[in-house]
């Protein structure tokens, strides 16, 4: 079952890396992430294009920068010029939806940090439509 949602993008980036652990360690993954708000609900979705869609490449090109980990050069993802669509409104098509643990880095009050395990829902989505910057009332 897929279904369209509509709203407005709050952040935007594409991600790359290596898989570090598990059944799939040493392979190369990539993805576009968005958070999209729903102005009528005031909810913020998870979103995610994977790299295998059609339109990931029309988004993203490949270019060198320096890892901040390793501090050596390496190959990442970015979105193409022009096409972070932050504060725009897009309407996309929900593909899935999964939910799985995620650990965030937190500080206290003291401004210590420390790790936690939330449950994050994540939406696939394809076929991201540009809509334009919002009206005023949306």
């Amino acid at each position: 079952m897929a279904f369209v949602l509509t709203g407005i993008v709050k952040g935007m980036r594409a991600l790359s890396g290596v898989s570090e652990q598990g059944s799939r360690a040493g392979e190369r993954w990539e993805f576009i992430s968005m958070e999209i708000a729903d102005p009528k609900f005031c909810h913020v979705y998870a979103c995610q294009m994977r790299n295998t869609d059609r339109q990931f490449k029309d988004l993203t090109e490949v270019k060198r920068v320096t890892d901040p980990k390793t501090n050596q050069q390496v190959e990442r993802s970015v979105l193409k010029e022009g096409k972070d669509y932050t504060d725009h409104k897009v309407k996309v098509f929900v593909s899935s939806i999964t939910a799985g643990e995620r650990e965030i880095t937190k500080k206290d009050t003291q401004g210590n940090e420390f790790s936690e395990a939330v449950m994050q829902v994540r939406l696939t989505v394809t076929k991201i439509v540009d809509l334009g910057e919002p009206d005023d009332d949306e």
